[in-house]
């Protein structure tokens, strides 16, 4: 059902476990039995949000406590990857850079987090390495 509607597990903050049934000794069992579900357009909307899994007292299930961060009232600029970066072999290394780095989570939120990393690299490759084209198009 998750990947029939397209949703994407925004992972969490704090212990993996969400449930227990508050038994004792080799009878307690511990699950991740509640997961904060987005699509794709909630998260451009919303970069920035993190969810935090917080004792209940009252409860056997963890609150999911989701703090949504959106620093604008309008949708990010749009990343955009240019074809001409392939021409540059540095380009390839920012990808495996982002690729490589180790993410806990479910399989679409660590290819999430991944995603939003090989996006963060090349913005920086772009400005700080590849340069501004319309600057080196005036000095050539």
């Amino acid at each position: 059902m998750i990947a029939a509607c397209e949703l994407i597990d925004l992972g969490f903050i704090g212990n993996i476990f969400t449930w227990t049934n508050k038994q004792v000794g080799r009878r307690r069992i511990w699950e991740r039995l509640d997961r904060t579900l987005v699509n794709a357009t909630w998260i451009l909307h919303f970069v920035n949000t993190k969810v935090y899994h917080h004792m209940s007292m009252t409860s056997d299930h963890k609150l999911l406590v989701i703090k949504v961060c959106n620093e604008s009232n309008h949708l990010p600029r749009p990343f955009r990857f240019e074809a001409m970066w392939l021409q540059d072999r540095s380009c390839t290394e920012q990808v495996q850079l982002a690729f490589e780095v180790d993410t806990a989570g479910s399989p679409s939120f660590t290819l999430c987090n991944k995603l939003k990393q090989c996006q963060k690299n090349l913005k920086w490759w772009n400005k700080n390495i590849f340069g501004l084209l319309d600057t080196k198009m005036q000095d050539a």
